[in-house]
C-alpha cells in the first residue's frame, strides 16, 4: 500500500545561492525539509510545491509568493506524500514579526527585492487611536488615516494629528473627469451623499443676498453697483445645477 503522510510537516523555501526568490510561472517554491540531511537547501532540494494563496483564479486571485529562508508549513494532500502543497507561513527565532505592538498592529509588509526598502499596509487598533497607514518607501509616499502617529517598524511614536494626511516626497496629481469637489464644510459621522452641494449652495445664497443688499445701498447714495452679485447668482445656480 502506498504510504500515508499524517499530518503537515515544517520546512524552509530554497533557491539558488545569492538569490532572495525562486519561483515559476505558477507562483510555485522549492522548499527542504527539516528532516533531509541530503539536500543541500537549494534549487535542487525539492520539487516545484504549489502556493495557498489568499484567492486564486484564472488571471485575478491574490499573490504572495513565499521567499527564500522563510519558514512554511507543507501539508500533503489525502496523505499523498507526491501531492504535497504549502498551506501557510509561520515567523520563527530567527525571521521575526517587524510589529508585535501587544497585537495592536497587523496588516502586510513586503520586502524590496535585493534592499532594505518596502511597501506596507498598517492597521492601528489602540483604543481610540485607531488608524490606517498605506505607504511605499519610493519618496516616502503614503496615505494616512484616522490617528496619525510617527511610526518606525514597531515604534509607535508621537502624535501628528487626525483626520488624513496624503503626501509624497515627489510629485503628486489628482484628476476626476467627471469633476472635483473639495470643502471643509463638515458631514458628521460621513453621513449625507458624496457630493451634497447644499453647504455651499447655502453659503453662495448668502453671499449673493449680502452683495446684492451692499449693491442696492450703494446705488441709493449715487454709487456704481456691485457687479459681482450677478457672479455670486450664476455660481448658485450652477450648483443647482450639479
Amino acid at each position: 500500500p502506498r504510504p500515508v503522510i499524517g499530518g503537515p510537516q515544517s520546512a524552509t523555501v530554497v533557491g539558488p545561492a545569492n538569490e532572495e526568490i525562486h519561483t515559476d510561472h505558477l507562483n510555485r517554491v522549492r522548499v527542504q525539509f527539516h528532516w533531509d540531511r541530503q539536500g543541500q537547501n537549494d534549487e535542487n532540494s525539492s520539487v516545484w510545491l504549489r502556493v495557498s494563496q489568499p484567492n486564486a483564479g484564472a488571471g485575478w486571485g491574490g499573490v504572495f509568493v513565499p521567499r527564500i529562508g522563510q519558514e512554511v508549513l507543507v501539508d500533503f494532500l489525502e496523505g499523498d506524500a507526491d501531492r504535497p502543497l504549502i498551506t501557510g507561513r509561520v515567523y520563527n527565532g530567527e525571521q521575526s514579526p517587524d510589529w508585535h505592538s501587544h497585537g495592536l498592529l497587523s496588516g502586510f509588509k513586503s520586502k524590496t527585492y535585493r534592499g532594505s526598502k518596502y511597501n506596507e499596509l498598517v492597521f492601528d487598533d489602540a483604543t481610540d487611536q485607531e488608524r490606517v497607514r498605506l505607504n511605499s518607501e519610493a519618496e516616502k509616499s503614503q496615505l494616512n488615516l484616522g490617528y496619525l502617529i510617527h511610526q518606525t517598524g514597531n515604534t509607535r511614536g508621537a502624535f501628528r494629528g487626525t483626520g488624513f494626511e496624503l503626501r509624497t516626497d515627489a510629485y503628486g496629481a489628482i484628476r476626476a473627469n467627471q469633476g472635483l469637489y473639495l470643502s471643509s464644510w463638515g458631514q458628521l459621522g460621513a453621513s449625507g451623499d458624496q457630493l451634497d452641494l447644499t453647504p455651499a449652495r447655502q453659503q453662495l445664497d448668502s453671499a449673493y443676498h449680502l452683495s446684492d443688499s451692499l449693491s442696492q445701498s450703494a446705488a441709493d447714495h449715487n454709487a456704481d453697483a456691485l457687479d459681482s452679485r450677478e457672479n455670486l447668482k450664476q455660481a448658485g445656480e450652477d450648483a443647482d445645477d450639479s
